[in-house]
């Protein structure tokens, strides 16, 4: 064949599979071709090279890759003749292959479009034979180069789909490139992430960057892509198909998702909550991802509350744990606001996250744990969830409806309570849909005898506002109601009597969110109207349900309780129903009526004696206070319409409405009401016929005081109307009312007075409305008597009239404080607070409270009776605002209620009822108004005439006040406490302990650590110490005395115990701060974490940590020297155990992981390790010294071998704590170089015997205690010699000659804790914890 081949000639041999290139090939011809090859040309001569035998022309084939990547060469044929090169590439001169890398890699930026970028196929082979041929090095700098170089669009889709080809060697090269992908992700069309995605997870799945890689892709979808709504749905939806699938075919990548989710909660976004649920259909990791969201939430919330609720934290990790609580609830719900684009898969795990967050939720929170900040709350959130799924989709109706029956017969009743609120929000929300559904709630009702009675009348309660659209249900509930009063239990009959009381509500168009009682309401004119309005359906289902009804009357006296308040509220709602409801009680009250007695009441036949005990049957105090409210409903009633009457109009229908109202029953209970109301004004007065009545027929003393106690309750009764009468009255009748109302409480005082001051009252019968009139009664009188008083006495005249009121105004102002006290702390046990009433009842008691504040100590002789009584109702006045104050209220309301409280104090000294409204300042300026002018004269009074109780209730109002305010202005208030104390001599104890906690809960910090160590180095010259003897009271702060001195520190180690607390939650937090969790997607190489466009920084976190750390350990060191008693001592003890551990867990996140560098310990750390050591470590082991010494001395008695037992297993367990500290202060001093030893010191006693038969009383051979004391001798002559060492020991030296507590650190890790675990053997199986042998 001839020298010379042609292109013509190539290309024909090329199309006979069997032909090759001439042998030898004309090489100069060839090159010549091609310099400027056609695409035809150059694939035919690559297909002639592939077919060629040995010896292989390898000159060929670089000047063919130059050609493909020469810029004339077409891009459209590259695709094509690319897989042409690598058949070739395994039988190149490995000499060529340096020059071809350097070649391909130095045209990168020519790759800008898929045609090109066909040309990376080439990048695997020929790295990978190159490093098998020269190493890593000699590619090195290739892969440099394609870091450095930029690329396009279409470089990076391409480098994406072969980097999982790539050899192993270049791995490490890989998270660099990731980094250029995930930047480069938002230029690249929405249309192709979802192969590139899926390229990745390729890579993920070999095992390459897999956190890089997850967390990459978790990033970009939560924040960068962009376009049309639907697209990105079904962007994201493929995504999703496509890594439910690399889950199935890799488990372990599932697993790294979890982790993922659980290492950042930060960084939880809407798309990894999609991810999650995703990966939850595959059941391997159901549990672990629903655990990992719930987790997510739950500690979210957590950490924000804990951050709102710690002084000493920096302000950018309390705004860090907010913005991640507010990121993780808006991850959740936009996640569920976008499931209805093609991600029904997920559905089904959207329902069983919310309903597992709204178990995590506490029914009694009612979502205020995080207020005014922003957060919704566990409950909200789950609660939030579930309906938006309900609204979207349809496939979810029936699976939520499905859960919430079961989670309602099978969970607690508290959190049954939660799913029931669940439920009645959905029917409220979603009424005609739940309608299709009805027959799930059938089901759920015929398990309404067995259910918990708060959950049964809860259900019944959110499915009424469905008995109106269905009339089906309304008679099911009946059916099933009907049956469950024929159960014995008395929960499920008083279930069932709610039920019943509530349909007829609903009939009668009772709305249960806003209560109208016409009772507590303070203008009756619209009662009248309710007649026509409910037209006799609430009186034509009361008529067939009076039967159940009836049969309440003879059950137990729940039940009976339960109905008459029932009954009360039908005929608030319709009082067309008040005769039928007389009729129906009349011939039940004729049992306990005596119209022909002296005493119209029967009041044996409420009791009944059973084996010497007494047992109410009939609570007729409940049955009056019915009968008198819809009595006096009534009456209103009667008189809008004889009103009504007067106009023209109602002329005709005005004698007929009022011969409707007349009943025979009705005037009969009148009647009855009137004579028992003047029989018990005139108790007081009759005092030996009630007593003789009491005695007749030997009355056990218990049924005596149970007719006392009821007496207390009908006068109650009975009060509660005259004063209902009084609000309506007008002038002329209020002074006959007030003479009443005087009688009764004579009577009721004459009967409390006979009762056992440690029993108490069975409840109160008072409205809100009926209370405020009592307080302003008495701060009428209390205003008016006074002046009264000075007036006769300068006239030398009194009159009967003045007598008997002032009589009677030191005796109304403490039953209306009572009462008011008692109605507080009732509905706050109830949780069912009107913010409404609250503010109503905060205004008068305020000013009865100034009015009873007393004036100076003047007064002796026979005032002083009188004036300790008027201390005692002043201490009453406090406590019911403190009890106001400290409900479970929001912020806002709480502001709220101070504000009306400061109201009431300026306006009686400015002299203006709205003193709010021509104030322009702000809540804070008027607090400090109040604060100047009212509360610290009144507080400085009360100290200085040693009014203790008065004291401490007023502080706790300051307190709560002094919460609401700024830092400087509770810095300052705190200040001013403190400055008042220090000139009192203070010797109650509650009082002292009072005011330390104003005053470290006021103080900012670190100021508060400083003042508690001020309070503790006066109480060591207090208790003494070993060394000195202890003083009777302190010369810097008078309130620090013997009679104060346990109360106090006992305050301060508690707040030690609080400390400990957040100090454990920070290092949580820290541990991720510090990098241990690897990978985590928010954290950059310092330790710093990015949320929300804000920085916080780790060492800023660990600076104040261990501030605080090193201001606790001073405090505890002057503990350490105290000679503190027994209970105190033992406290202080657990105490330290606690401290120690968690340093233990401090020093551990020092030393650095396995495969990471070590960094040296800060300076901080360093303080607070030297302080510990120097400080509290040694005077602990003194302590420790001295505790043994007093068990050794106690004398045997009943009680003290345990009592030796419980404090024997606490020292040793501190021991332990310290030496485990210290362990890893040895470790970190071995790897850094630093030595963090150099004040520790050893225990000088090691002996930790329980000496059982000495105390039992068995006799020792004085030989073994000798021995034993000589043992201990050698122990600390030892101890001391090696402490010398510890102080001695350099730099290099010191890691192997420290020793504590046992043989010396080789450096294995796993020695040391087989010595720990020997060693706690010992001290829980031997009575003798003695130093290990085998020191060095």
């Amino acid at each position: 064949m001839s020298t010379t081949i042609t292109a013509d000639e190539i290309i024909s041999l090329a199309r006979d599979p069997s032909s090759t290139l001439p042998s030898p090939p004309p090489l100069s011809s060839l090159l010549s071709l091609l310099s400027s090859p056609s695409p035809r040309l150059l694939s035919s001569l690559l297909s002639l090279i592939s077919r060629s035998p040995p010896p292989f022309p390898s000159s060929l084939i670089q000047p063919s890759l130059l050609s493909l990547l020469s810029p004339s060469f077409p891009s459209s044929h590259i695709p094509q003749i690319t897989p042409l090169f690598p058949p070739l590439l395994a039988r190149l001169d490995p000499s060529l292959l340096p020059s071809l890398l350097d070649l391909l890699t130095s045209h990168l930026s020519s790759i800008s479009d898929p045609n090109t970028a066909s040309l990376l196929d080439l990048l695997p082979p020929l790295l990978s034979r190159s490093i098998s041929n020269y190493g890593f090095p000699t590619v090195a700098q290739f892969l440099d180069r394609i870091a450095t170089s930029d690329w396009s669009k279409s470089f990076l889709l391409k480098f994406a789909s072969i980097l999982h080809e790539l050899p192993p060697d270049v791995a490490p090269s890989v998270p660099e490139y990731l980094d250029k992908i995930f930047n480069g992700m938002s230029l690249v069309d929405i249309q192709d992430l979802p192969s590139l995605v899926y390229q990745l997870l390729l890579l993920a799945s070999k095992g390459n960057c897999r956190r890089a890689v997850i967390g990459g892709i978790f990033r970009f979808f939560g924040k960068h892509v962009r376009g049309p709504g639907s697209i990105v749905r079904q962007v994201e939806g493929t995504v999703l198909m496509h890594v439910n699938f690399a889950v199935k075919q890799d488990l372990t990548l599932g697993q790294e998702i979890v982790a993922t989710a659980r290492s950042d909660p930060c960084a939880l976004n809407h798309f990894m909550v999609n991810v999650l649920l995703s990966v939850a259909r595959v059941k391997r990791f159901s549990d672990s991802v629903m655990n990992a969201l719930k987790t997510a939430v739950v500690d979210s919330n957590r950490d924000c509350k804990v951050s709102r609720d710690c002084k000493w934290l920096p302000n950018c990790l309390k705004g860090q744990c907010l913005e991640t609580a507010k990121c993780v609830e808006q991850a959740i719900l936009k996640a569920v606001s976008e499931s209805n684009g093609g991600r029904e898969h997920v559905v089904p795990g959207f329902v069983q996250l919310g309903f597992l967050l709204l178990e995590s939720g506490d029914s009694d929170s009612n979502g205020e744990d995080n207020p005014n900040n922003g957060i919704m709350g566990i409950q909200e959130l789950g609660i939030r969830m579930l309906k938006s799924l309900f609204e979207i989709h349809e496939m979810a109706r029936t699976e939520v409806l499905q859960q919430c029956k079961y989670r309602i017969l099978s969970m607690k009743p508290q959190q049954s309570i939660l799913v029931i609120r669940l439920l009645g929000c959905l029917i409220q929300s979603y009424r005609y849909t739940i309608l299709e559904h009805v027959s799930y709630l059938k089901e759920l009702l015929d398990y309404f005898a067995y259910m918990h009675e708060r959950i049964a009348t809860a259900l019944i309660n959110c499915m009424l506002s469905l008995v109106r659209s269905n009339r089906e249900l309304q008679d099911y509930i009946i059916l099933v109601v009907r049956k469950a009063m024929f159960k014995r239990e008395e929960s499920v009959r008083v279930a069932a009597t709610k039920a019943i009381v509530d349909l007829i509500l609903t009939q009668a168009g009772f709305c249960k969110s806003y209560p109208s009682r016409i009772l507590d309401s303070s203008s009756q004119a619209s009662s009248s109207q309710q007649i026509e309005v409910n037209s006799g359906l609430s009186k034509r289902l009361f008529d067939d349900l009076s039967g159940l009804l009836r049969r309440c009357l003879s059950q137990q006296v729940k039940v009976k309780e339960v109905l008459y308040d029932g009954l009360v509220r039908i005929v608030s709602s319709d009082p067309s129903i008040a005769s039928s409801i007389f009729d129906f009680l009349w011939p039940h009250f004729v049992l306990f009526y005596a119209e022909d007695s002296d005493c119209p009441l029967r009041i044996d036949a409420c009791f009944k004696v059973e084996n010497g005990k007494v047992h109410v049957v009939e609570p007729l105090d409940h049955l009056l206070s019915c009968i008198s409210q819809i009595n006096a409903i009534q009456q209103q009633i009667k008189s809008d319409l004889q009103h009504d009457t007067s106009w023209p109009c109602f002329s005709l229908s005005g004698p007929q409405d009022g011969e409707v109202h007349k009943s025979s029953s009705g005037d009969a209970f009148s009647t009855a009401m009137s004579k028992i109301r003047k029989f018990l004004r005139s108790c007081a007065t009759e005092e030996k016929q009630v007593q003789s009545q009491e005695m007749a027929n030997s009355v056990p003393a218990e049924m005596v005081y149970m007719r006392r106690l009821s007496f207390i309750s009908f006068i109650e009764v009975f009060i509660n109307t005259i004063l209902s009468e009084l609000a309506k009255s007008g002038n002329q009748e209020k002074a006959s009312l007030e003479k009443e109302l005087f009688e009764l409480v004579e009577s009721y005082n004459f009967f409390y007075k006979k009762l056992t001051p440690s029993r108490k009252t069975r409840g109160h019968f008072f409205t809100v409305s009926s209370l405020l009139v009592l307080l302003q009664v008495s701060i009428r009188l209390y205003t008016t008597v006074p002046a009264k008083t000075t007036q006769d006495r300068t006239q030398n005249h009194t009159q009967p009239s003045s007598s008997k009121n002032l009589g009677d105004y030191p005796k109304i102002v403490p039953f209306a404080l009572d009462a008011c006290l008692r109605h507080l702390r009732s509905i706050n046990s109830s949780k069912e607070v009107l913010v409404e009433d609250l503010k109503r009842l905060c205004v008068p008691i305020t000013q009865l409270a100034l009015l009873l504040v007393p004036g100076p100590k003047k007064e002796a002789g026979p005032k002083k009776k009188n004036v300790k009584c008027k201390d005692d109702q002043l201490c009453v006045a406090l406590t019911c605002l403190k009890e106001i104050l400290k409900m479970n209220l929001p912020n806002d309301v709480l502001m709220e209620l101070i504000v009306e409280m400061i109201s009431a104090m300026l306006g009686k000294e400015t002299g203006i009822e709205e003193p709010i409204n021509d104030l322009e300042n702000s809540f804070v300026d008027l607090i400090g108004l109040s604060l100047e002018r009212e509360i610290k004269p009144m507080f400085s009074h009360l100290i200085g005439l040693s009014l203790n109780a008065e004291s401490e209730a007023l502080a706790e109002i300051i307190l709560i006040i002094g919460k609401s305010l700024p830092a400087e202005q509770r810095s300052s208030l705190s200040s001013w406490v403190i400055e008042l104390y220090k000139t009192k001599k203070i010797e109650n104890a509650n009082s002292a302990c009072t005011m330390v906690t104003i005053a470290t809960n006021l103080i900012p910090a670190p100021k508060d650590v400083m003042f508690a160590k001020d309070v503790a180095a006066e109480l060591l010259l207090v208790f003494g110490s070993e060394s000195d003897d202890p003083i009777p009271a302190s010369e810097r702060f008078s309130f620090v005395n013997c009679t104060t001195k346990d109360a106090i520190a006992g305050v301060l180690l508690g707040g030690v115990e609080s400390s400990i607390l957040e100090f454990g939650w920070i290092v949580s937090r820290l541990r991720e701060m510090i990098g241990l969790n690897s990978g985590s997607t928010a954290f950059d190489e310092k330790g710093s974490r990015h949320i929300g466009g804000t920085m916080v920084s780790r060492i800023e976190v660990e600076d104040a940590l261990y501030s605080r750390l090193i201001s606790v350990v001073h405090l505890l060191s002057y503990f350490a020297e105290m000679n503190l008693s027994d209970s105190q001592s033992a406290r202080f003890l657990k105490l330290n155990v606690r401290f120690y551990k968690l340093l233990a867990r401090i020093s551990k996140l020092q030393i650095a992981p396995k495969g990471c560098k070590q960094s040296f310990p800060g300076l901080k750390y360093q303080k607070l390790a030297e302080e510990t050591c120097k400080l509290l470590t040694g005077r602990l082991y003194k302590f420790i010294s001295l505790v043994q010494y007093k068990l050794e001395q106690i004398a045997p008695a009943k009680g003290t071998l345990n009592k030796i037992k419980r404090d024997s297993r606490c020292i040793p367990d501190l021991i332990f704590q310290i030496e485990d500290y210290e362990k890893y202060l040895i470790k970190l001093t071995k790897l850094t170089k630093v030595n963090l030893m150099r004040h520790a010191k050893r225990s000088t006693s090691r002996d930790f015997m329980i000496k059982v038969q000495k105390v039992e009383g068995s006799d020792e051979k004085p030989s073994h205690e000798e021995d034993n004391h000589d043992h201990v001798a050698e122990n600390d002559a030892s101890s001391e010699n090696e402490s010398d060492k510890c102080e001695g020991v350099d730099e290099e030296s010191a890691p192997n000659n420290v020793l504590i507590g046992g043989p010396g650190d080789s450096g294995s890790e796993k020695e040391d804790d087989e010595d720990v675990l020997a060693r706690k053997k010992k001290a829980k199986i031997s009575d003798v914890v003695e130093d290990s042998d085998e020191e060095e």
